[in-house]
């Protein structure tokens, strides 16, 4: 039959109108065209957005990100991108670490009004960041269409697109640590600019190469495991549940450096012995200063007999102090009450005649200092704890341990008693848990000025210090910010603020 509407065949009927039908598509309704998708979907998929909306990625919107072509027509998508790059260029290592990329969610040509086109919502990508934000383009009044800027949606207002890319906080996930090298080698491998380490001057070559191996190091001197002084083994800080050292840890030397040729290697030792700089955390860490028989076990105290000749101390031209204030007390001797005369006599630790300091006038090549601070008991709670029958005694006469001492003016102490032994030294660092005040202070007055023009202000305080009493000791903070509540973690490294929340002074039991 020529004008059936249906035919006959081996599996059944089969329906004319409706051959090109899935199977699992219903029929049409008789009377009813089938809807025929939208030629632009994704622009009636854009829901606008008030203000951008930043994630961590794109899942985390919720609904699947439905991404689109971009069309060749919508402006306001090739302007942004346009504006995204010339944002991005004038830091090209930024770009190629942290590329921002823009996605389109409007796949419609653009919409134009009289001055301005459709809001449409597009998507930003940068590293660790997705941003939905609604864009729109504004013509220029007077040229037209010719010079026209890509505007956001921020809340009740419009601001210029290139003003939020400046406002947002620069990503450093690619450029620090591991994988900082890593894209810091892809990227030069990108430029195809490589060269010859040896043909760069020879103070970046120093530079790169103390970097590369660690600018501190932890003088270990000879005991039961190491039969010399050791620099490359680091340090690391005691931690238990009942107890932690506030000491910051200090990384072992890399001395892979070592390996890369004969003539770094040589370079690479003489940096490591002398431009490096030592950090010393007890007065016992320079027993290698002095001279004397070593102690029969770790657990005897070092019993120095003279200092060694000079000439043993080249290697030594940068120095850090991070002892704990009783051992300052001692180095410098300090004499305040109760650190007299006798005492430091009797528990100095150094040979009679000698002063500790005087290890820094037999130093020839020092020219760097820095005294780092990270332990917030002071030395009076010490000889209170090590002297008790002392403190007995104190008490029966109503002469009690005021606790806590001001740090500010224990630094002018150890500042103090420490610049006749520091004079020759050209750079002095003040750093841990001081104030602001006190580093300026005394950084200013040693590095800028000679110890003569000094002399008599520092000796005064000397004398003002000695003659106090002992009902004046501890010192009491007077200062306009107090000790107790001052930020200590401004400009300071911020592990020790890690161990001091947990460190317990007076732990119980």
């Amino acid at each position: 039959m020529a004008n059936s509407t249906a035919h006959d065949d081996e599996h059944g009927t089969i329906d004319s109108n409706n051959q090109d039908r899935m199977p699992h598509e219903a029929p049409a309704s008789p009377g009813f065209a089938p809807k025929r998708p939208s030629r632009y979907p994704g622009f009636r998929r854009c829901n606008p957005v008030d203000a951008p909306i930043e994630k961590i990625d794109r899942h985390r919107f919720g609904a699947p990100s439905k991404f689109q072509v971009p069309n060749p027509l919508d402006l306001t998508y090739w302007e942004a991108l346009k504006v995204i790059e010339a944002w991005q260029e004038p830091e090209p290592f930024q770009k190629f670490a942290h590329e921002m990329k823009l996605s389109a969610l409007n796949c419609a040509p653009t919409r134009y009004y009289a001055s301005e086109t459709a809001p449409v919502v597009h998507m930003l990508y940068q590293e660790t960041r997705v941003i939905k934000v609604q864009l729109k383009v504004v013509c220029d009044s007077e040229v037209g269409w010719n010079s026209c800027t890509v505007m956001l949606k921020n809340d009740d207002e419009w601001m210029t697109f290139l003003d939020y890319l400046k406002s947002l906080p620069v990503l450093d996930f690619a450029t620090t640590g591991q994988v900082g090298w890593w894209v810091q080698h892809q990227w030069w491998k990108s430029m195809n600019k490589t060269f010859r380490f040896s043909k760069l001057p020879f103070e970046l070559r120093q530079r790169i190469l103390l970097c590369a191996m660690g600018k501190e190091v932890y003088p270990r001197p000879a005991d039961m495991t190491h039969s010399q002084l050791s620099l490359t083994q680091g340090f690391k800080a005691y931690k238990s549940p009942s107890y932690s050292e506030l000491r910051p840890n200090i990384a072992p030397t890399n001395v892979s450096v070592l390996c890369l040729n004969k003539k770094l290697a040589a370079q690479t030792r003489d940096l490591l012995w002398q431009e490096t700089t030592k950090v010393y955390y007890e007065k016992q860490d320079l027993s290698h200063l002095w001279e004397g028989p070593p102690p029969p076990n770790h657990l005897e105290p070092f019993d120095p007999v003279a200092m060694r000749p000079p000439q043993s101390f080249h290697f030594i031209r940068r120095l850090k102090l991070a002892f704990k204030p009783m051992d300052l007390v001692k180095l410098f001797r300090i004499i305040v009450v109760p650190f007299t005369e006798e005492f430091h006599n009797t528990y100095g630790g150094y040979p009679a005649g000698h002063t500790g300091a005087e290890i820094f006038k037999n130093l020839p090549c020092l020219h760097f200092v820095e005294f780092e601070s990270f332990w917030h008991r002071s030395a009076w709670e010490v000889f209170e704890f090590y002297h008790a029958d002392e403190v007995e005694a104190w008490e029966a006469e109503d002469l009690f341990f005021q606790n806590p001492a001001c740090r500010e003016t224990f630094t002018n102490m150890v500042m103090a008693f420490a610049a006749e032994y520091l004079q020759h030294v050209k750079t002095i660092r003040i750093s841990g848990i001081e104030k602001l005040s006190v580093r300026e202070r005394w950084e200013n007055m040693l590095n800028k000025h000679s110890y003569k023009d000094n002399k008599p202000a520092i000796e005064a305080m000397k004398k003002k210090f000695s003659a106090m009493r002992a009902e004046q000791l501890p010192p009491r903070c007077e200062c306009r910010e107090y000790c107790d509540t001052y930020d200590y973690s401004f400009g300071k490294n911020p592990n020790y603020m890690g161990a001091l929340a947990d460190y317990e002074f007076f732990p119980s039991g």
